[in-house]
């Protein structure tokens, strides 16, 4: 194609336009090409990851005004903390270069193009966090512009510790009578059942065992009584300390043990209360009450 040139001088000021197939080339006084303008870029990342988390580098590309249709390199060398799981993209599918699956600072490129009718480029890069530390990638555009973003990758969290285990169901030596289950229903907090167990003459320990289902809920064994002889009594500083109660809980059980007892040659009964101190709707607590004979 013929080439066309006009030459136009005024006052010392010079313009020269030259028009070939597919290039204008403008000079004005200071003598600088016409460049791609209002072109920007980010990329973002969660500012704190753990080792073995999948996480995405998001970057978008931002184009306000210029020419129609130019095209823009967009490449990302992943550090090498980082392993390759994958991508998507709304604008940039031209030419990609893409790691390995689980390859480790492999580089991504794509081609898109620049029209101010369609502004905006993203692209999702998914990838895995390998190691701890501080993790800085950075972006590049073909026109020179680049971005930086910086992660810090924490060790795994511990594993979780684990639950204590659950109150005996047995207790030391043979048993004294057998096993008494009692189950109440409680609705409102504070409520309380009083339960009265007949105790063998031979047991020397027992054990009440509270149960329920929700570990929203907390329950308590208190007031421990003898009745003896048909008069209740209740137990004496120097009687409880003998007696040795102990207390072991979990989110979901309470395991009151009873040492040292002595109920006499004809036995007794203990009589307690089982409390609600706090519970979510109607809730069923078993007790089972064991008794043996060995102190």
């Amino acid at each position: 194609m013929r080439k066309r040139l006009r030459l136009v001088r005024s006052r010392g000021i010079g313009t020269i336009v030259v028009c070939a197939a597919a290039a204008t080339l403008l000079l004005a006084e200071s003598g600088s090409p016409a460049q791609l303008q209002g072109i920007t870029v980010k990329v973002d990342a969660p500012a704190t990851i753990r080792i073995g988390e999948l996480f995405n580098y998001r970057i978008t590309v931002t184009y306000q005004s210029g020419p129609e249709g130019e095209e823009l390199r967009v490449t990302d060398a992943l550090p090498p903390q980082i392993a390759w799981r994958g991508w998507a993209t709304h604008g940039c599918g031209g030419d990609p270069v893409v790691p390995a699956l689980g390859e480790r600072g492999g580089a991504f490129a794509c081609t898109t193009r620049l029209f101010t009718g369609f502004a905006e480029t993203t692209i999702d890069l998914t990838v895995r966090a390998t190691e701890a530390g501080d993790v800085t990638n950075t972006v590049r555009l073909s026109n020179g512009e680049a971005a930086t973003v910086t992660s810090t990758v924490r060790p795994p969290d511990p594993p979780p510790s684990p639950p204590p285990p659950p109150p005996s169901s047995t207790l030391p030596g043979p048993p004294a009578a057998p096993t008494r289950t009692i189950v109440e229903t409680f609705s409102t907090p504070g409520a309380a059942e009083t339960e009265t167990v007949p105790l063998a003459a031979a047991a020397r320990t027992a054990q009440v065992a509270l149960s329920w289902p929700d570990s929203a809920g907390s329950f308590d064994a208190t007031g421990f009584r003898i009745v003896d002889g048909g008069r209740v009594r209740a137990l004496s500083a120097a009687e409880l300390a003998a007696l040795r109660i102990t207390k072991k809980r979990t989110a979901k059980t309470l395991d009151v043990r009873i040492a040292s007892l002595r109920p006499g040659p004809r036995g007794g009964k203990l009589r307690f209360r089982v409390v609600a101190n706090r519970l979510k709707g109607r809730t069923r607590v078993t007790v089972k009450v064991r008794q043996s004979k060995r102190a």
